[in-house]
């Protein structure tokens, strides 16, 4: 008999398929990133975004995204027109 051991693929945090809009004053996080409104700070932390054919983050104008230090980002889009951080609005004065 052969037999093989594999990576157990559990620790694998599930990939963000859908879109994530995120709005001024308020606060949301999801698994490997987090959304400060109040400052729009989005802050990537282990984030794995695999989506087709629709933007992966939708920000509003004047947001900053940063990445935790020592943590590993994955950001896959694919499709006409998409795009992994879209910005709606103008920056407020």
């Amino acid at each position: 008999a052969l037999s093989c051991a594999l990576p157990a693929l559990a620790d694998e945090p599930a990939a963000m398929t859908e879109t994530v809009t995120l709005a001024s004053g308020t606060n949301q996080n999801g698994t490997g990133w987090t959304w400060d409104g109040t400052n729009q700070l989005l802050t990537l932390s282990g984030v794995t975004v695999n989506v087709t054919g629709k933007n992966g983050f939708v920000l509003p104008a004047g947001s900053s995204v940063s990445a935790k230090e020592g943590t590993v980002n994955k950001i896959t889009v694919s499709g006409e027109n998409a795009v992994a951080f879209s910005v709606t609005g103008t920056p407020e004065a």
